[in-house]
């Protein structure tokens, strides 16, 4: 009978996915059932049951749980209870510091963006030589400083008075 209590608290704490064994009282007795071979029972006796499949193949005789086994068997349903309700917490825990390292990680995102600013540049307007850079535009060019310059006929005129050449798709101006 012990090795049955053994082999009953393997399939127990193993979990079993399509039956659910447990004590069951018939006629005043416990008697383990529910597994796979006991899945249909019948009583045969003051202190025993005949078990049988779920295509009503008998399987097995058992005999009523004495005290021991019966709080053995509780035994390993509070232990395992225990054991849940402790991987519960660890993962309530597991939760919870990933979630204060989310919000962490998020303020830090959000101090360093108040604190970034936009790089300081020199504003484009001559070159050191004295030179301007132009860019098309619709109706002529527009110049690094702000000047324009429009082509009339063959001759490119500046704001400024300047006179151009083409370089590329841009006009150098002096």
């Amino acid at each position: 009978m012990i090795k049955f209590l053994g082999v009953a608290a393997v399939l127990l704490l193993s979990g079993c996915a399509s039956y659910t064994p447990a004590p069951k009282i018939i006629a005043g007795y416990y008697y383990y059932v529910g597994d796979k071979n006991c899945v249909m029972q019948h009583q045969v006796g003051p202190t025993q049951i005949v078990c049988g499949d779920k295509k009503r193949n008998v399987t097995e005789y058992r005999n009523a749980m004495t005290e021991l086994e019966l709080q053995a068997w509780q035994a390993a349903v509070m232990q395992r209870a225990q054991a849940d309700m402790i991987a519960s917490q660890q993962l309530a825990q597991m939760v919870q510091q990933s979630s204060q390292f989310l919000a962490n990680s998020t303020q830090h995102i959000v101090q360093q963006n108040q604190q970034w600013s936009a790089p300081q540049v020199q504003p484009i307007g001559r070159q050191s030589n004295g030179t301007v850079i132009y860019s098309p535009v619709s109706n002529g060019y527009v110049g690094s400083d702000g000047s324009w310059i429009r082509q009339i006929g063959n001759t490119t005129v500046g704001s400024d008075g300047t006179r151009c050449q083409q370089v590329g798709s841009h006009r150098m101006c002096k």
